[in-house]
């Protein structure tokens, strides 16, 4: 059976024509080719070029996509070199979807053939999660349709996430119980990881997120999670660590600057990546992907349980 998101999508593919006609009409792009961009599981994401003018138009087929309106405005406070966020439409009354417009930035993430690349890129990163968690937020996880934050402690946020994201089937296919259970004792149901002060979070930066621009030799950050932007900073971090690229970790240790960091961020960091290996992997166990990074990713994970 189809899921929520797959229906929405088939049901925005039947009238595809009227909606982005609809959407470019409004925004002065009428006329504009459109050419499909590389979305995710919840959004159309398309690009409009008419003249010189070059527009990227998001729409999604879930109701989150306050979550990214609100990260790119506090990201363009922090001073985050991110597209420039153009206008947005949340009332699903023009369109009967929620949909977004924002510049196009013409890179792609940096490539893996160059270890100085993938390092500045991790330089980059740390940097810009430095600015990121600066920016105060006064709730946990993600923002509900009526702007209300969607949980109201960190421990309840990482609670949601393993259910949201974490297969325990997939699970089940390479940890024995005992390991998931020592997995969760450290993370969802350790009360040590929990902050009293939520920070902007991107929730999920790595490399692919990441647009280079190579003719500006400038970084950008795209796609911020949709389901947790408010929480923990060793969260983001983490999260970037796991990135299987040696130059690209390296980079953001050093942009973050890990080791200013106090004694209880650096076991929250330790533990959070324990989190963030463990959903990882099962992700690619979960959709059968590549067993050459469930096998790192396993390994990884096993070292960092023995660690402790």
């Amino acid at each position: 059976m189809a899921s929520k998101w797959e229906q929405k999508k088939t049901a925005i593919m039947k009238d595809y024509a009227a909606i982005t006609d609809k959407i470019l009409a409004l925004n002065g792009l009428k006329g504009a080719r459109l050419r499909p961009l590389k979305g995710g599981y919840v959004n159309i994401v398309l690009l409009a070029t008419k003249g010189s003018t070059k527009r990227v138009i998001k729409i999604s087929v879930d109701d989150k996509l306050q979550n990214e309106v609100y990260w790119y405005a506090e990201a363009k406070k922090a001073n985050v070199s991110t597209p420039r966020l153009i206008t947005y439409n949340l009332s699903e009354k023009t369109v009967p979807y929620k949909y977004m417009i924002s510049s196009y930035i013409d890179g792609k993430p940096p490539s893996w053939d160059s270890r100085e690349l993938q390092y500045r890129a991790g330089i980059f990163t740390g940097k810009a999660l430095r600015k990121l968690h600066g920016r105060r937020v006064n709730g946990f996880g993600s923002l509900n349709p009526d702007n209300k934050w969607s949980n109201k402690t960190w421990i309840e946020t990482l609670r949601y996430i393993r259910g949201f994201a974490i297969d325990d089937r997939a699970a089940l296919r390479v940890l024995k119980p005992r390991q998931i259970e020592l997995i969760d004792n450290l993370t969802i149901y350790n009360k040590e990881l929990e902050v009293k002060s939520a920070r902007l979070l991107h929730g999920d930066l790595y490399s692919q997120n990441l647009l280079y621009e190579n003719k500006l030799d400038r970084f950008f950050i795209i796609d911020p999670s949709y389901y947790v932007i408010a929480g923990d900073p060793m969260y983001d971090v983490s999260y970037s660590m796991v990135e299987r690229g040696k130059g690209f970790n390296a980079g953001v240790r050093h942009g973050y600057d890990i080791e200013s960091l106090a004694e209880k961020e650096l076991y929250r960091l330790k533990m959070l990546g324990i989190f963030q290996t463990f959903k990882d992997m099962t992700w690619y166990v979960s959709n059968n992907d590549s067993k050459v990074e469930i096998k790192k990713l396993h390994k990884s994970l096993l070292e960092g349980l023995s660690s402790i």
